[in-house]
């Protein structure tokens, strides 16, 4: 068997889909049993990062007989079973460079995303001297390397033309999923950021599947519940075990009791994925209540609870990556926010936040499911929505539809986690008067933030009050025990 080694380069600016991609072809390079080496040395710092390539493969050619070159936005189709690269060696075992042509609407040009180079002295001296040529015009502009070689092939110089082989696109790569599944690679090449994130993490849990125990629970009130049914099967097809509908026979808000109609239960009677929790209202938070409940009830311990809004279609991506950065002590989401001290907001791209957004998702464990949080939504039952002179009821009203603030003044740790938004799609019903955000009593999320963050003591008096009262429970119970 021929000694071969794939490799990449990529620095700080690409590690979000890089990271990805590096992982992938890892296992790629394991299961065929190639070395696979990543580097970030910078060689040539007075160029552009693409200039890289070549003399990190050069200095890996004398140890190795072939050295094969893979962008860092690019990887192996791991379910190609019809072409690999030894078979591509074998074919064209009398060149010394194998290259692959790009894309037709870039008619005979050739693509330097993925090549394959043969340790041979004429191997060595032409890397070397495209390393050397003064032809600095591409140094820093697009399509630097790529440049080069294209330009010493039209050329014919040191006679590439005859001891190398352009083999064709769709062949070697590919530069769409769906362009040609059997290409040896898929190439995201000129796409912004979040696209290669987003289409490398889909591949991850594609070819990489993990697994990941979790359930959906979503809150819904009288007049989403038909929108929300009929747009089940943007979220049947994720890999949850179950999705949690949570419904309430009397909604506070409205006023209104409230029954589902037989016709949905029917509609989800011969399946076991899409459960109906019935549960007290709760307000926004219930679907966080109404996922515990089902999840003690059903002793699924070891499984982590995803809740989501009721008018947003999402992304298997989206959840597979928020469990994945979830530790034993932080929670997780697609999206995530630091106040200022007028209350605007900065959102954060990735990593710690102040306060999560649950129309993303927030996960948690069930191990982590708080008691501050399941006692303090008893107060609930006391809220009048008509009395908006008490300062108590009115921070409870507030909290009541709040869910987000609760959560993250309750949970220290909180994580957000990159590109989460663009894993979702909000539905037009979203945006009707029946919204949380266009609530007439605090006039919008913020609104009701502000008043929360600005009356925080009373949280705090509560969670005190419960702490208390749990302490206390606790030393009678351990009187009673030594009586």
């Amino acid at each position: 068997m021929k000694k071969i080694c794939i490799c990449t380069w990529y620095d700080d600016n690409i590690k979000d889909y890089a990271d990805i991609t590096a992982e992938l072809n890892l296992t790629y390079c394991s299961k065929y049993g190639y070395d696979y080496i990543v580097d970030h040395t910078r060689r040539l710092p007075e160029r552009h990062p693409a200039w890289e390539k070549l003399p990190f493969c050069l200095e890996l050619l004398p140890k190795y007989d072939y050295v094969i070159w893979i962008d860092a936005d690019a990887c192996f189709r791991h379910n190609n079973n019809k072409i690999n690269i030894e078979k591509i060696i074998k074919n064209n075992n009398y060149y010394d460079v194998i290259l692959s042509y790009d894309h037709p609407r870039e008619y005979d040009q050739i693509n330097t995303g993925f090549f394959i180079l043969k340790n041979t002295e004429y191997t060595n001296m032409f890397m070397s001297e495209m390393i050397k040529d003064k032809w600095d015009i591409f140094h820093h502009k697009r399509n630097w390397e790529q440049e080069i070689i294209r330009k010493y092939y039209r050329e014919n110089k040191y006679d590439i033309q005859n001891k190398s082989i352009i083999l064709p696109f769709k062949l070697l790569q590919t530069f769409d999923m769906s362009e040609n599944k059997e290409s040896l690679i898929i190439h995201i090449s000129d796409k912004p950021t979040n696209i290669r994130f987003s289409v490398f993490q889909t591949l991850k849990y594609q070819y990489l599947p993990q697994n990941y125990k979790y359930i959906l629970s979503i809150a819904t009130i009288p007049s989403r519940i038909e929108n929300l049914i009929k747009n089940l099967n943007q979220l049947y097809h994720l890999n949850c075990y179950k999705i949690v509908i949570n419904i309430c026979s009397y909604y506070k808000r409205f006023k209104k009791e409230y029954k589902l109609p037989k016709k949905y239960e029917e509609l989800f009677k011969k399946q076991d994925k899409v459960i109906f929790n019935y549960t007290n209202d709760n307000g926004a938070i219930t679907k966080y209540i109404g996922g515990y409940e089902y999840m003690k009830k059903n002793k699924l311990n070891d499984y982590h609870l995803i809740i989501v809004d009721d008018d947003t279609s999402y992304l298997d991506t989206l959840f597979n990556t928020i469990i994945e950065h979830k530790t034993k002590n932080n929670i997780t989401s697609g999206s995530g926010f630091d106040m200022k001290n007028d209350y605007s907001y900065n959102i954060v791209e990735r990593g710690k936040c102040e306060y999560i957004e649950g129309y993303a998702g927030v996960c948690f464990h069930y191990n982590q499911i708080h008691d501050l949080i399941l006692n303090y939504v008893k107060y609930y039952k006391c809220i009048n929505f008509d009395d908006d002179v008490n300062l108590i009821n009115k921070y409870l009203k507030a909290s009541f539809m709040g869910d987000d603030y609760i959560l993250s003044k309750t949970y220290k740790k909180k994580y957000c986690c990159a590109y989460g938004r663009e894993l979702l799609r909000p539905f037009d019903y979203g945006f009707n008067d029946d919204a949380l955000h266009k609530n007439n009593i605090f006039g919008s999320n913020m609104g009701t933030y502000k008043f929360l963050d600005e009356n925080n003591k009373i949280l705090k008096t509560f969670y005190n009050k419960i702490n208390l009262n749990k302490q206390l429970l606790k030393k009678n119970n351990n009187n009673l025990y030594n009586v």
